[in-house]
């Protein structure tokens, strides 16, 4: 029989693609190193206010003398400077650990799935707790090269859903072809058809496709790298590393796959996301980051994948007006929309507050001084920093429409972080103002729980007249003068 048509494009399409899901090499991930990386992570949290550079050998040095990396380092100077750096690629894809950037600052960070992973103790407990992190994990993300911006899904729920119409299994080719190509949900079910044909063409036809996409070079890369099915082939140990930390996936010498098991739990996953799944446009690695390195309640730990809300929440934060009104719309289908245009007009102005306020902290308060407008932390972007005449740290935080027990949550994490990394843990110089346009008993009753945060309202009043009918009116009002005197 031909070859479909539809499978040959695809097979050219990807391999000149130099797009694929990408898995980070890095220290291993298997469950016998789980209590190793916890014990680097608990040194590492020693370094947390320490420039990177000045850091590094230092970290190095105490995993060595603890014996958390291989002794043989230190005889190799390069490889003992580096090995610091190893452990990121991964605890960065996990959302365990990373380099946080601020400026020219930067400085290592634990965030707080990274603490709790070391509070755990027990495999059953990491593993659900790396699982329920793999299940939001977002690919895009600016933490990986532009080249993979085409991806926009969460792809271990993704592949669920490839495997869900394949009979719950692929063979490494097929994952290495297929696999890591699901770009979007609906992409996986133009895969799950390519797949179907894949199966029916005859081994000969299946070489011949093969061969396409192991010798076709893939655009925009460097040629030393080769085709995109090779860093594939590459990384898949890798990857299939990072798959066996779920206990949803079955991985064999031969593919993988869902066991009978387990495929009633990973349609509820599919049918799940499909339905509220959201993928957020984080413009930097900081917010991405932020996000995904802040532990989710217990309750979404099922269903951890970020949804309108969440985006919605993340776009106000930096002031993405319509992606933020967007959002709004798409939380509530039966939304008003008189409220989506309320909606829209408090992010408006408290924008406009916010540009007003980065030049002018002395109308809000006499001697506060900026220290930095969309401030980025471990766990989201502080609106504006500043520093009063006293030297003590001023987090505010624009309402931006949220409720109440949302703001006064967000703005307490903003203040332990502060407290922790800039005041040098003094809680008592570090302090907090709320500003909105108005607030409701939710937030009144919220804001009581902290005694160092004051609120402020604010009233913008902005009017237009349209030019030609202004200016006539001068000009007779003008005449009218002339005409007295």
């Amino acid at each position: 029989m031909a070859i479909p048509p539809a499978l040959a494009l695809r097979v050219q399409t990807d391999a000149a693609a130099p797009d694929y899901w990408y898995i980070p090499k890095g220290q291993a991930v298997s469950t016998d190193n789980w209590p190793r990386i916890a014990d680097q992570l608990a040194v590492l949290s020693n370094f947390q206010t320490v420039p990177w550079a000045e850091a590094q050998p230092k970290f190095a040095a105490e995993l060595l003398a603890r014996g958390l990396i291989e002794p043989y380092l230190r005889e190799h100077e390069s490889g003992f400077s580096a090995v610091a750096r190893m452990q990121f690629p991964v605890w960065r894809l996990l959302g365990l650990a990373w380099i946080n950037k601020r400026g020219q600052r930067r400085e290592p960070e634990i965030t707080d799935v990274g603490r709790c992973f070391v509070e755990l103790k027990t495999e059953a407990e990491r593993r659900q707790l790396l699982t329920m992190q793999l299940h939001r994990y977002q690919f895009f993300n600016p933490s990986s090269a532009a080249h993979f911006s085409t991806f926009r899904t969460f792809p271990l729920i993704a592949l669920y859903r490839l495997l869900s119409q394949t009979d719950w299994h692929l063979d490494w080719d097929e994952f290495k072809l297929f696999g890591t190509r699901i770009r979007d949900f609906s992409d996986a079910d133009e895969l799950a058809t390519i797949v179907g044909q894949w199966r029916e063409v005859t081994d000969r036809e299946r070489e011949q496709l093969l061969a396409i996409a192991q010798t076709i070079r893939a655009k925009h890369t460097k040629s030393k790298e080769g085709t995109t099915w090779g860093k594939v082939d590459r990384d898949l140990a890798y990857t299939r590393a990072v798959l066996r930390i779920t206990s949803t996936l079955l991985d064999g010498q031969r593919g993988i796959g869902v066991s009978r098991s387990n495929r009633r739990r990973v349609q509820r996953l599919v049918y799940g996301a499909t339905a509220s799944a959201e993928f957020v446009d984080y413009t930097s690695e900081q917010d991405w980051l932020a996000v995904y390195g802040q532990l989710l309640p217990k309750e979404r730990w099922d269903t951890p994948w970020s949804t309108a809300t969440d985006a919605r929440s993340y776009y106000e934060q930096i002031g993405r007006i319509e992606a933020a009104t967007e959002a709004f719309r798409r939380e509530q289908a039966s939304r008003p929309p008189l409220e989506i245009e309320e909606y829209r007009r408090i992010q408006v102005l408290e924008k406009v507050l916010e540009d007003i306020l980065e030049h002018n902290l002395e109308a809000l308060e006499s001697g506060l001084r900026l220290v930095g407008r969309q401030y980025p932390t471990a766990i989201g972007t502080i609106d504006l920093l500043a520093q009063d005449a006293t030297g003590i740290y001023v987090v505010i935080e624009l309402k931006r429409g949220r409720t109440g027990d949302r703001v006064v949550g967000q703005i307490a994490r903003y203040l332990t972080w502060v407290a922790q990394r800039l005041a040098r843990g003094q809680e008592s110089r570090v302090r907090g103002i709320v500003v909105g346009e108005n607030f409701d008993n939710r937030f009144r009753a919220a804001i009581t729980q902290l005694r160092r945060v004051s609120s402020y309202t604010f009233d913008l009043r902005v009017s237009f007249e349209k030019w030609p009918a202004a200016e006539r009116s001068r000009q007779r009002r003008r005449n009218a003068r002339s005409a007295r005197s």
